[in-house]
């Protein structure tokens, strides 16, 4: 990805493609973004226009670029993004791939985005991780917050809200619900802030906004060791399905785990457990995701 600057050909630049297949799997269009080896996207989805919103990264900051067909080589400093380490970068095509804007959001430290999507009122919501305090982080706990920014069709903050405490607390999910709600899942390493009941060294933490964000519940799943988030579902009745592996357990939802366990958590919309499941498989084996069914 690029942010709209002219790229030389300075040997760190790099080109990312977004490529749309017919049905049968010819190419119908495809779109070049240009940068530098450090910028990623990470996220595609459709809308509701039949456009595209990408969510990147984009290495933010001064940088040098150097015109190489001079005598005198001419160094010539340009910006890239808002902040000055990683920044949320945010795309808008149309339904051939050509961009209708882009908007840049980050502060004095890396913001690194994990996903846009467009909610039901035409606007988006951007999610990810935060390591900024100062600059444009509202509400900034210390350490890394999950850090969540609404916009508007065209990409104009509505609002913007950090989450955590003041470890290391990263977002890897979102959904929002067919009654305009959000919910929020992640890891979290911090025992204090907005999480009230820290179980172990690193807990799933998951959390439920109404439609401006603010806060409704929040609920911490783990044991006293690590837990890692592999997978966030809503369900048929409002609650939500979370995922994940346990390296250890001897209190918390998760009991007599002494090595990597796979296991299953049921929530209702109010936050509260109705049921957990440890999955006692090869210590191979590995739990990527969950889906619901009908039943």
């Amino acid at each position: 990805p690029s942010d709209s600057v002219d790229v030389d050909d300075d040997s760190d630049s790099a080109a990312f493609r977004i490529i749309k297949f017919s049905a049968n799997g010819t190419i119908e269009w495809q779109s070049v973004f240009w940068g530098s080896d450090d910028d990623d996207i990470l996220s595609v989805r459709e809308t509701s226009d039949n456009g595209y919103i990408i969510g990147a990264i984009i290495d933010a900051g001064e940088i040098e670029k150097h015109n190489k067909n001079l005598k005198i080589e001419i160094k010539e400093t340009k910006k890239r993004g808002v902040g000055e380490g990683d920044d949320y970068w945010v795309i808008k095509t149309d339904n051939k791939g050509k961009v209708e804007w882009q908007n840049f959001y980050g502060g004095e430290d890396d913001d690194e985005l994990v996903e846009v999507f467009q909610t039901k009122d035409g606007g988006y919501l951007i999610y990810g991780e935060s390591d900024s305090e100062k600059k444009n982080e509202i509400g900034s706990h210390g350490g890394g917050d999950y850090w969540v920014i609404k916009t508007d069709a065209f990409g104009s903050q509505e609002w913007q809200k950090c989450y955590g405490g003041s470890g290391y607390d990263e977002a890897d999910y979102a959904i929002q619900t067919s009654d305009n709600y959000y919910y929020f899942a992640g890891e979290s390493r911090s025992k204090n802030g907005q999480i009230k009941n820290n179980i172990g060294m690193k807990d799933v933490w998951i959390f439920k906004t109404d439609v401006l964000g603010n806060m409704l519940w929040e609920k911490s799943i783990g044991s006293i060791y690590d837990d890692n988030i592999k997978g966030f579902t809503q369900t048929n009745d409002g609650g939500v399905v979370v995922c994940g592996q346990t390296y250890h357990s001897v209190k918390g939802y998760l009991e007599n785990a002494d090595t990597i366990y796979n296991w299953v958590t049921k929530l209702n919309s109010l936050g509260n457990v109705e049921w957990n499941k440890r999955l006692d498989t090869n210590r191979n084996n590995f739990i990527i995701s969950s889906i619901p069914t009908d039943n």
